[in-house]
C-alpha cells in the first residue's frame, strides 16, 4: 500500500520520458538503478585509465633507465679506451693531428662534473695538447672549434661545481685550462661569453683578496688571465663580450673596495689596462639604449648600479691616467651611459651613505665618491660640446638626438650635484678654453634643439596641452598601489621621446636663467652682434626671445591655473579614503614607498622647482622688455582670461580663502611653539612623548600639504596675480586692488582700529 499524507493510497503515475522500464515494484526512485550503472561504469573508466597511465609510465621509466644504462657503458667503454691509449704516455706530445682530435672526441663524450677522475683527465690531456701545439702549431681548422666548445662547457659546469663547494684549490687548476680552451677558440668563447662570464663571476666574488698569499695571488692571476682572453680578441662578436663582461663583473662589490684591500685595488687594474674603454661604452650604450635598465635583472638593485657607475668611470678615467676628463667626457657611448645610471640613481649619496632605498650592508665608499665626484669638473663639462656635429651632412634628426644625449648628461649632473649647480652652469656658459673649430655655444645649440622639439611647438601653439604633458601617467599609479600593469610598447616608447625632449628644454631653461643673471642689458639687446671681442657668444635674437616669451607664458601660466589637474593623481593618491576589509589595524605602521618626483617622465624634478624656475625666467624677462621695450602691448597678456565683473569677484573670494588657510596654518605654527616651551615632565625611558610629537608633526605636514593644494584648486587666479601679474591688464589690476582695500575696510574698520591703538 502506498500512504500519503493526504490519505491517498493510489500509487501517482510514472512518466519516464526515456524510453526506459522501471520495476514495478519496490523501486526507491526513478533512475536510481541506471545511477548505480553509470558510477560503476564510471569508476571502471577510471580505473582502466589508471593502469594505462602506469603502464605509460613504467614505460618511459624503463627507456630512460635503458638509455642511462646504455650512455654509461658507452662513456665507461670510452673512459676505458682512453685510459688505455693515455696509459702508455706520460706527458708526450700527441703522435698526430688525428690521435689529438680521436682522445678530444672521446674526452667530450665521457667527462662528467661528477667524476672527479675526469677533471684529472681533462687536465692531462689539455697538459698533452700544449705540447703538441708548441711543437706543431695551434691546432683550430676543421672540427676543433666545435670540440674545443664542448670541451669548454664541461670545463665551466666543473668550475661551477667546485665554486658551490668552495674548492679553491681545484678551481684554479680548472682556470688555467679554461684559459688554455679561451686561447683555442676565442670568437666561439666571445659568442657564447654569457656563461662563461656568469661563471667567473662567482669565482671573483669567492676570491679572498685580503689574503695576500702565494697561493691566493697565483690563483687572482689565473682569473685575470681567463676573464681578460676573449675580450683581446677583435671579431664580430667582440661587443657581445664586452656587453656581458660588463654586466657581470662592473656590479661585483669585491671591485668597489677601497684602499684597505690593495691586492683587490691590482686585481681590478689589471682588468682595467687589458680592456677596450671605447669598446666597452658601445657595447653597453647599445645595450641600455635599447633594453633599458628595467630588462637588466643584474641592475636590479641600487647598489649594483651604483657600482656599476664607478666601475665604469673608472675604467675611462685608468685609461687616461686620471688626467684629461675631457678626453672621455666627449664621447657620445660614455655619456649615453652615465646619464641612464645617475637619472637612476637617488641624489642623496654623496651628501652621505646610503639610504633605506639602498642596501645597508653597502654603504658608499671613498673609492665610489670619489668616481662620482670626477664628474664634476671644468674640462670635463666645459668642453661637453666639443664633439657634437656642426658639419651640414649631419641631419636634424641626428642633431636633435645629439642634443638629447648632452642635455640627459648635463640634466644629470645639475640633478645629482644640486649644490654645485652654478658651477656646472657657469662651465657650461663658458665653453672649451681653447679649441680648434669655432662650436656652438651652450646656450644657442640647445635652444636650436629646444625649438625642435613636439613639446615646444605644442606649448607655443597651445598652452592647454600642458596639463597631459605634466600630469603622471596611468601607468605609475598602478605601479605604485601594487597593480602589475605593463603599457603598450608604442606607448612607451612615445613618453620616452617625450623625456628626452623635456630633458633639452629643462637644461635649456637652466642654462638661460643663469645666462640672464650675468649679463646686462647691452649684451642682452645685442643679440648675435659680438660685444666682447671673444669667440663665445650667449645672447639670443631677439625674434627668438620673442619666441621663448611665447613658451613660457603659456607653460607658466598652466602650471599655476591648472595646478588642480596637473596633481589630479596625486591628489587622489594621497587623499584616498576608502574602506577596505584587508586593511592593517591602527596601531600597525604601514610602510609606505615614497612616490618618485617627475615632472614630464623626467625623474628627481619636482613641479614646485620646474614651476619656480620657468616663473624666474618670465620675470627676468619681463623686466627687461619693461626697462627697454622690444615685445608686442599684447605679449604677456592671457586670451583664457575674461576680464569681467565676475573674475574680479572671484579673485576676492580666493584672497578670503587664503587668508583662512593662512591662519589655520598660524594655529599648527602656535601648537609647535607651545610644544618647544612645554616643560611637563614626560616618562623617562618609554619614549611615549618622542612618539606623540612625531605623530604629531607628521599630521601638521599632512594638513599643510592638503591646505596647499586646497589652495592651488580654489584660488588659480590668485596664484596668477601674486606671481606673473602682467598677465592681466594694468586696469584691471587696479579694480582688483581697490577691492582688496575694500574687503580690508569692512572686515577691520580704520576708526575701530585707531580707537583700539589708542
Amino acid at each position: 500500500m502506498f500512504t500519503s499524507f493526504s490519505g491517498n493510497t493510489r500509487r501517482p503515475r510514472q512518466v519516464n520520458l526515456g524510453g526506459r522500464k522501471t520495476h514495478a515494484f519496490g523501486s526507491a526512485g526513478p533512475g536510481a538503478g541506471s545511477q548505480a550503472a553509470l558510477d560503476r561504469a564510471q569508476q571502471d573508466r577510471a580505473q582502466r585509465q589508471r593502469e594505462r597511465e602506469s603502464l605509460k609510465a613504467a614505460k618511459t621509466i624503463q627507456r630512460v633507465w635503458r638509455g642511462h644504462r646504455s650512455r654509461k657503458e658507452l662513456a665507461d667503454k670510452l673512459r676505458s679506451d682512453w685510459d688505455k691509449l693515455e696509459g702508455t704516455q706520460n706527458q708526450t706530445p700527441f703522435a698526430s693531428e688525428e690521435e689529438a682530435y680521436g682522445q678530444l672526441l672521446r674526452l667530450v663524450q665521457f667527462a662528467s662534473t661528477h667524476n672527479h677522475e675526469d677533471a684529472d683527465r681533462i687536465w692531462k690531456f689539455t697538459s698533452r695538447q700544449m705540447q703538441t701545439i708548441r711543437k706543431s702549431g695551434p691546432l683550430v681548422g676543421g672540427a676543433w672549434p666545435s670540440a674545443y666548445l664542448k670541451l669548454e662547457g664541461v670545463v665551466l659546469a666543473i668550475i661551477e661545481r667546485q665554486t658551490a663547494l668552495f674548492a679553491l684549490e681545484s678551481i684554479k687548476k680548472s682556470l688555467g685550462i679554461l684559459r688554455f680552451i679561451a686561447e683555442q677558440i676565442p670568437v666561439e668563447t666571445s659568442r657564447n661569453a654569457q656563461r662563461y662570464y656568469t661563471v667567473l663571476a662567482r669565482v671573483a666574488s669567492q676570491v679572498d683578496f685580503m689574503d695576500e698569499s702565494g697561493e691566493n695571488k697565483a690563483l687572482v692571476d689565473h682569473l685575470s688571465e681567463t676573464v681578460i682572453i676573449p675580450l683581446k680578441n677583435m671579431s664580430s662578436h667582440v661587443l657581445n663580450a664586452y656587453e656581458v663582461f660588463g654586466y657581470s663583473f662592473l656590479p661585483l662589490p669585491v671591485l668597489a673596495v677601497d684602499g684597505d684591500s690593495p691586492f683587490a685595488a691590482k686585481f681590478r687594474d689589471s682588468l682595467a689596462d687589458a680592456i677596450n674603454y671605447k669598446l666597452l661604452a658601445n657595447a653597453l650604450a647599445t645595450s641600455l639604449t635599447d633594453g633599458g635598465l628595467k630588462e637588466r635583472r643584474e641592475l636590479a638593485e641600487t647598489g649594483d648600479r651604483l657600482r656599476f657607475l664607478g666601475l665604469f668611470i673608472y675604467l675611462h678615467r685608468f685609461a687616461h691616467n686620471f688626467h684629461s676628463p675631457e678626453a672621455y667626457s666627449v664621447h657620445k657611448d660614455f655619456v649615453a651611459v652615465i646619464s641612464l645610471l645617475l637619472n637612476s640613481l637617488p641624489t642623496n649619496l654623496i651628501e652621505g651613505s646610503m639610504r633605506d632605498d639602498i642596501d645597508q650592508e653597502q654603504p658608499i665608499n671613498d673609492f665610489l665618491r670619489d668616481q662620482i665626484l670626477s664628474l664634476v669638473n671644468q674640462e670635463g663639462i666645459a668642453n661637453l660640446l666639443s664633439a657634437s656635429s656642426q658639419s651640414s651632412e649631419t641631419t636634424d634628426d641626428e642633431k636633435v638626438d645629439e642634443a638629447r644625449q648632452l642635455a640627459n648628461y648635463a640634466l644629470a649632473l645639475l640633478r645629482f650635484f644640486p649644490q654645485r649647480g652654478d658651477e656646472i652652469r657657469m662651465w657650461l656658459y663658458i665653453g672649451p678654453s681653447t679649441s680648434r673649430s669655432k662650436k656652438l655655444p651652450a646656450i644657442k645649440y640647445f635652444w636650436e634643439a629646444a625649438k625642435r622639439t613636439s613639446v615646444f611647438a605644442k606649448i607655443s601653439r597651445n598652452s592647454r596641452v600642458v596639463i597631459d604633458l605634466l600630469r603622471p601617467k596611468a601607468g605609475d599609479t598602478h605601479e605604485s598601489s601594487g597593480f602589475e600593469w605593463q603599457a603598450p610598447q608604442q606607448q612607451l616608447d612615445q613618453e620616452a621621446v617625450t623625456a628626452h625632449e623635456w630633458r633639452v628644454i629643462l637644461v635649456f631653461l637652466e642654462l638661460y636663467t643663469f645666462i640672464l643673471k650675468v649679463t646686462d642689458d647691452e649684451e642682452f639687446f645685442a643679440g648675435s652682434r659680438d660685444i666682447s671681442g671673444e669667440a663665445r657668444d650667449n645672447s639670443l635674437p631677439l625674434p627668438d626671445v620673442k619666441e621663448l616669451a611665447t613658451f613660457l607664458k603659456n607653460f607658466g601660466f598652466t602650471m599655476y591655473y591648472n595646478a588642480a589637474d596637473i596633481n589630479e593623481p596625486e591628489q587622489r593618491d594621497s587623499s584616498s579614503t576608502s574602506l577596505s576589509f584587508f586593511a592593517p589595524k591602527a596601531s600597525e605602521p604601514v610602510p609606505q614607498k615614497p612616490a618618485e618626483l617627475s615632472v614630464g617622465g623626467v625623474a628627481g624634478l619636482s613641479l614646485d622647482y620646474v614651476k619656480g624656475l620657468v616663473t624666474g625666467l618670465v620675470r627676468s624677462i619681463y623686466e627687461r622688455d619693461s626697462r627697454r621695450k622690444f615685445l608686442p602691448a599684447d605679449q604677456w597678456l592671457m586670451s583664457r582670461f575674461h576680464m569681467d565683473e565676475k573674475f574680479i569677484d572671484m579673485i576676492v573670494t580666493e584672497e578670503e580663502s587664503r587668508h583662512k588657510i593662512q591662519e589655520e596654518d598660524a594655529e599648527d605654527v602656535d601648537d609647535v611653539e607651545e610644544e618647544e616651551f612645554d616643560d611637563t615632565p614626560h616618562i623617562i625611558g618609554t619614549g611615549q612623548a618622542q612618539r606623540h610629537r612625531s605623530v604629531e608633526s607628521r599630521q601638521r605636514q599632512l594638513r599643510k600639504q592638503s591646505r596647499r593644494r586646497f589652495l592651488q584648486a580654489v584660488a588659480p587666479r590668485l596664484e596668477i596675480v601674486q606671481n606673473m601679474p602682467f598677465f592681466i591688464p594694468f586696469t584691471t589690476r587696479v579694480q582688483i586692488f581697490r577691492k582688496f582695500v575694500h574687503l580690508d575696510m569692512v572686515s577691520c574698520p580704520p576708526l575701530l582700529t585707531f580707537y583700539n591703538m589708542n
